[in-house]
């Protein structure tokens, strides 16, 4: 086993890590994070010379910890947030040569340790979000010329930090959720030539900064979530050749803008949940044939804005959540053959409406999430063929449809939360060779033994591991493939070869 997840499994002593590293000597990617690890256990991690991919997030490491994985050289991603470090930490990790990828999010990092870290040459992902870092700050991180991606989340930066950061060109891909740009941090960012991917969640912008971010040319991935962007300015991204992916949750977008939006031909993915659509608006955008990806969710749409939008035939990932879609609306999803991965939580769906999706023959992911489909409705989908993920969490489930769903061989990660499921049916979930996570949790029924808890877990790690064997005998047979067709066309190169030199010959 070259990977192993340890998350929340309450590790504390550095005698369990050195257990774990006894037993798993050839691991290469490590995830202890939400431990209870101190800095002997990090101290012991960095003197492991086969782990590349370290994950320590809340944990307390702290500054004896920090400076330990600092002088590791095999190292190349680590995960350090959440764990109560400073600029000093910084300063430590800093020094070190091999690291590519850093996360230090969560931490009470300032502008010092900011000028440290961007002194480093080799990192080129860099995560610092909730910290302190400041406008002080940002304008030593500009000045790197290694960092391809940066995420500053929540870090008190306002329009003046942002004129340092965009004349960077190097970065690629910025995450500013949560601080305080505005439409002037926005039209200075939209002169930017080199940033593609761009995060801008929540930073009080109104529709002259969205007028400004649409004239950019090199942005294809653009965050604007939870800002005042209204119509003008959803008209004006409308535009926008460049785009493909697009968030405009959470804004004041009315028909006007959903219009325009409707028109773009270079959006794949459009996510306009918490907005004004209405029936009115979804019709328009079920018209549109290149997104691919749309989140519609909380936007009082009921069966007739469901009808529109199960006839378009490119969407593929819908998520409705939150509407008033009701039986009606879920029986028009039944015949649609594009959709493969399709959210309606908390739409007032029952046990006809259950049964319409169950007949479906294309979507593999269903999330049916606070409704009241019942055991009735749990057995019915139980039947289905093709989903592979399914959440029916908040449905007022009983054992009977629990032990439906524990019989069905294609689900593979199943969340049954806050429903009325007994251990009665725990000992059905250790039969099914084909689960690979289920979700239990808040059933107050659910009095199960610890004993049966390890067995469903053994057999849970079982249907893992087989899994990912069946996995790698795929990507055996596929090189074979690949090296077969290889020598195909090298003998067919030298038959082509053979015959123009014959006829070379006769001529």
């Amino acid at each position: 086993m070259t990977e192993l997840d340890l998350s929340d499994k309450d590790l504390s002593s550095n005698a369990e890590i050195i257990t774990i590293l006894k037993e798993n000597k050839n691991i290469t990617k490590l995830d202890l994070s939400n431990n209870e690890l101190l800095f002997e256990c990090a101290e012991t991690l960095a003197k492991n010379k086969t782990i590349t991919k370290l994950n320590l997030a809340s944990n307390r490491i702290g500054v004896k910890g920090s400076k330990a994985l600092a002088k590791n050289i095999h190292i190349i991603k680590i995960d350090l947030s959440h764990n109560k470090l400073d600029d000093n930490c910084a300063s430590a990790i800093a020094k070190n040569t091999t690291i590519t990828n850093l996360n230090l999010g969560g931490n009470n990092i300032g502008c010092v340790g900011a000028e440290v870290l961007a002194k480093n040459k080799t990192i080129k992902s860099l995560n610092l979000h909730n910290n302190k870092i400041g406008n002080i700050g940002v304008d030593f991180l500009a000045k790197n010329i290694t960092l391809t991606k940066l995420d500053l989340e929540s870090n008190g930066i306002d329009s003046k930090g942002v004129e340092v950061l965009a004349q960077n060109a190097t970065i690629t891909n910025l995450d500013l959720t949560y601080n305080k740009i505005g439409d002037i941090g926005a039209e200075v960012l939209a002169k930017n030539t080199t940033i593609l991917d761009l995060n801008l969640d929540e930073n009080n912008i109104c529709d002259k900064g969205a007028e400004a971010l649409s004239k950019n040319t090199t942005i294809t991935k653009l965050n604007l979530a939870c800002n005042k962007i209204g119509d003008k300015g959803a008209e004006e991204l409308a535009k926008n050749t460049t785009l493909t992916i697009l968030n405009l949750n959470d804004n004041k977008i009315g028909y006007a803008g959903i219009e325009m939006l409707a028109k773009n031909i270079t959006i794949r993915n459009l996510n306009l949940s918490h907005s004004k659509i209405n029936d009115d608006g979804a019709k328009i955008l079920a018209q549109n044939r290149t997104i691919i990806e749309l989140n519609l969710a909380d936007n009082n749409i009921s069966y007739i804005g469901a009808k529109a939008l199960a006839k378009n035939i490119t969407i593929t990932d819908l998520d409705l959540s939150d509407n008033n879609l009701g039986d009606k609306g879920a029986e028009y999803f039944a015949g649609n053959t594009t959709i493969t991965k399709l959210a309606m939580c908390s739409n007032k769906i029952g046990n006809d409406g259950t049964g319409f999706l169950a007949r479906n023959t294309t979507i593999t992911y269903l999330d049916l999430t606070r409704n009241n489909i019942g055991d009735k409705g749990a057995e019915m989908l139980a039947k289905n063929t093709n989903i592979s993920y399914l959440n029916l969490s908040s449905n007022n489930i009983g054992d009977k449809g629990a032990i439906a769903l524990a019989k069905n061989l294609i689900i593979a990660n199943l969340k049954l939360r806050n429903n009325n499921i007994s251990d009665v049916c725990a000992k059905a979930f250790t039969m099914n060779n084909i689960l690979r996570k289920v979700d239990f949790d808040n059933n107050y029924s659910f009095d199960i033994t610890e004993e049966m808890i390890e067995k469903i877990n053994v057999k849970l790690r079982e249907n893992c591991e087989a899994y990912q064997q069946r996995l790698k005998e795929r990507d055996k047979y596929l090189m074979n493939d690949k090296h077969l067709i290889k020598d195909l066309w090298k003998i067919i190169i030298e038959y082509i070869a053979d015959i123009n030199e014959e006829e070379e010959e006769w001529s």
